[in-house]
């Protein structure tokens, strides 16, 4: 009897080992992820990831679900639009996380968090998402679609004055056969600021981006990048760097 009663003990133990993969807390969950790098997201394609939630405590817990905004749903099992599940003590349980952007104005850097309300308190921290949303080419012919053309990939400032503004000119080409049109320009610093002339460049015709770079309040080496996006099926993303010295 004695003996029976250490298994039955020995097996509730193990039963309630944390999950080797869920190493994120939050509140008083374990998950298997509180950061996710989406990649490269074409509009209008659905993409998931699983989110797995341990309840290490020997109580019931409510877990509502609450996206940052629509584009993020949460399923399971046939439900497609799941709010909350019920983790029962010691409890390990998984979702499906859906996004799908369908907002053209998102293109470039996307960020969205994932909130979680456990037993009825809202907790800031949650699971942060990243992603670069872009267009879909799954009906794009390559004989008739647009080529970027950026004959540099690193533009040198050399050795600037802390107090001086620098201009650097790229030259932008289509060397496709239709139009090219740039969707958004990002950088990774407020010091760095492109302006191109115009975002729809006719086949074989070009356009001139400025950047400008303010070097105020930096100094040494500075290395800067640009982010071109655009309708290219071949190369949706082009970066591009800027290198100096500031002194």
């Amino acid at each position: 009897m004695i003996i029976f009663i250490i298994c039955v003990f020995l097996v509730s133990c193990s039963n309630r080992e944390i999950p080797n993969d869920c190493n994120s807390i939050v509140g008083k969950l374990y998950l298997n992820k509180d950061l996710i790098d989406w990649g490269k997201l074409c509009l209008y394609k659905n993409y998931t990831h699983v989110l797995k939630l341990y309840n290490p405590t020997n109580k019931v817990v409510d877990v509502k679900f609450k996206p940052d905004n629509h584009e993020l749903t949460i399923s399971k099992q046939g439900v497609d639009s799941l709010m909350i599940i019920r983790l029962s003590p010691y409890q390990l349980d998984s979702v499906q996380m859906n996004i799908m952007i369908q907002d053209t104005s998102s293109f470039g850097a996307y960020h969205t968090i994932l909130h979680l309300e456990i037993n009825g308190n809202l907790f800031i921290k949650g699971v942060d998402m990243y992603g670069v949303v872009m267009d879909n080419f799954d009906a794009v012919l390559p004989e008739c679609s647009p080529r970027i053309l950026i004959k540099q990939d690193t533009y040198l400032c050399d050795t600037v004055q802390n107090d001086e503004k620098k201009e650097i000119i790229v030259d932008i080409k289509n060397i496709g056969s239709s139009n090219l049109i740039v969707r958004k320009i990002e950088a990774t610093c407020g010091c760095t600021v492109p302006n191109i002339k115009k975002r729809v460049i006719s086949p074989q015709d070009s356009t001139k981006m400025i950047v400008l770079f303010d070097p105020h309040g930096r100094y040494g080496v500075q290395y800067k990048q640009i982010r071109i996006l655009t309708n290219d099926p071949q190369n949706p993303i082009k970066e591009i760097a800027i290198k100096g010295y500031v002194k």
